[in-house]
């Protein structure tokens, strides 16, 4: 089951080549081809997050930078084609608002590889792959909840002092 990540990297695979593009590693009988799988291969947080303020209801809105690398692999005649349309397509301006749109960015692209390989004993599959790094903002919550009182004892000249003291 795809999470969130890889479904919106779906999507925007999926406006952006013209052929299917399927997440890699189902189960399930191969496609015909041509078509192309996509896999998140790495996420990691960049820097640190942002805690913004508590709410009347005790959550802290949190956001911070994700980066990661999305690996697409091509199978069938012109995978090499197919890979390097990818790339130009990725650096069209459309291409921008639709990232844009879906939150996240395309930020660098790798070279496209030629994997052709032996299928069988006798037939070669024509085969590409290229990594794309990607960004993105996670934006979350924290049920921090809210002081309702503060009770406080101290020693002050001397004497034990308590307080109650109720925040609005």
């Amino acid at each position: 089951m795809a999470d969130l990540v890889e479904s919106v990297a779906e999507s925007l695979l999926t406006s952006l080549i013209d052929i299917p593009i399927i997440r890699a590693n189902q189960n399930g009988p191969r496609p015909n081809l041509p078509y192309a799988t996509y896999q998140v291969t790495s996420r990691i947080t960049i820097g640190s997050d942002d805690y913004g303020a508590v709410d009347g209801g005790g959550l802290m809105p949190i956001k911070g930078t994700r980066e990661g690398t999305i690996m697409v692999n091509f199978f069938g005649s012109d995978a090499r084609e197919n890979a390097d349309n990818l790339v130009n397509s990725i650096r069209k301006t459309t291409s921008r608002y639709a990232m844009r749109r879906l939150n996240m960015i395309i930020s660098d692209t790798g070279n496209v590889t030629d994997l052709t390989a032996l299928r069988d004993s006798a037939n070669f599959e024509p085969m590409a792959n290229v990594d794309l790094s990607f960004r993105y903002t996670a934006n979350y919550t924290d049920d921090v909840g809210l002081i309702e009182t503060v009770d406080a004892t101290g020693n002050v000249g001397g004497e034990t002092v308590h307080k109650t003291i109720t925040v609005d």
